[in-house]
């Protein structure tokens, strides 16, 4: 792992990419540290690189994160806020039609609203009592909105209307 962290972004991309074969020997806690580490890597180097570059060092990341959720350590709902919160850290950094270029924001968006594990009308209704609720419906809200944070980040770069009646919302949630 610390040769792994001395590594510029390309050539950790690179490395990991030669690694997923093998990932099944590879420690549980480890697969979570190369996701956060790749990460870290390619957002600080994102507006410092050429596009191709930083698609393949997106690549890279996903391919870690997807093994990191394969074997556990990260849930999917865990991976997708992963996700979006990289790509809303991307857009701090980049003009959105090159983050559009080496990644199908959409379909990323389209994944967190799915995974949201409460309708936007029980949403609406529980948000103001959340006070009032059993802790399984706050945690619900409150994983609706650990979803919604970086989905509304994206929303001011890259519209998307289906995301418009959350933004009523999202201020009430716990």
């Amino acid at each position: 792992m610390n040769e792994l962290a001395q590594m510029k972004p390309l050539t950790l991309a690179r490395a990991l990419d030669s690694r997923q074969s093998s990932s099944k020997d590879i420690d549980k806690q480890e697969h979570l540290a190369l996701v956060q580490l790749i990460t870290a890597r390619t957002i600080s180097v994102a507006d410092q690189i050429k596009p191709a570059e930083l698609a393949q060092l997106w690549t890279a990341s996903m391919s870690t994160l997807k093994a990191a959720e394969e074997v556990g350590v990260l849930t999917t709902e865990e991976g997708i806020i992963r996700r979006l919160n990289f790509i809303a850290a991307l857009l701090l950094k980049l003009p959105a039609p090159t983050v559009a270029q080496i990644t199908n924001v959409n379909e990323v968006v389209d994944s967190g609203l799915r995974q949201i594990p409460v309708s936007i009308e029980d949403a609406r209704d529980l948000a103001p009592i959340w006070r009032e609720l059993e802790i399984a419906q706050i945690r619900t809200l409150r994983s609706a909105k650990n979803l919604l944070t970086p989905m509304l980040l994206i929303k001011r770069k890259l519209p998307n209307a289906r995301l418009s009646g959350w933004e009523e919302v999202f201020p009430l949630l716990p």
